[in-house]
């Protein structure tokens, strides 16, 4: 497929981009053609742009709160269950961490409420200062905090701000 030129020569295609090149056809006849290519893929940046924002950086820096009843080596690997069950004076190991960076907190607060006449009070609160380059606290909660049987919930706090809530039954 060919036009003609001011000197009735054919021109095709192929010679046009052999000559201007992408360049070159932005100043031709086809620079509409180039233009739409360009702004769909400006399109398309801006989607995949705002598509990582959305599923991906919104998860990072959200706390990983993990209760188990052994240590804790690998919290990737650790049950993600929301209610978890203990025998009564068991340790309650926990890890504290942040979804792809340091804790960022001063201050991490563990709380523990205890279920008693149809609504949860406060039991027992352990706080731990730490430094904000801390890339996460492992550590236990005393089984002689969880020595009567029933429902507990644990809150894990950073700076004061509740990160994540379990909820523990205690046999």
């Amino acid at each position: 497929m060919g036009r003609e030129n001011d000197d009735n020569r054919v021109e095709t295609f192929s010679g046009r981009s052999r000559r201007g090149g992408f360049f070159g056809s932005l100043r031709g006849p086809d620079r509409g053609m180039v233009r739409f290519a360009i702004k769909v893929a400006l399109g398309l940046l801006v989607f995949f742009v705002v598509f990582y924002l959305i599923f991906y950086a919104k998860r990072y820096g959200e706390a990983v709160f993990v209760l188990s009843n052994h240590e804790i080596l690998n919290p990737a690997a650790e049950s993600g269950s929301a209610q978890l069950s203990f025998a009564a004076n068991d340790r309650v190991y926990f890890f504290v961490g942040r979804e792809g960076k340091t804790i960022n907190a001063d201050l991490a607060v563990i709380e523990i409420e205890i279920h008693e006449g149809g609504a949860y009070r406060h039991y027992k609160q352990i706080t731990y200062e730490i430094e904000k380059s801390f890339p996460r606290l492992a550590a236990y909660i005393p089984g002689e905090y969880f020595s009567r049987s029933g429902r507990y919930r644990v809150k894990a706090l950073l700076d004061g701000k509740i990160v994540s809530t379990k909820e523990v039954v205690i046999n």
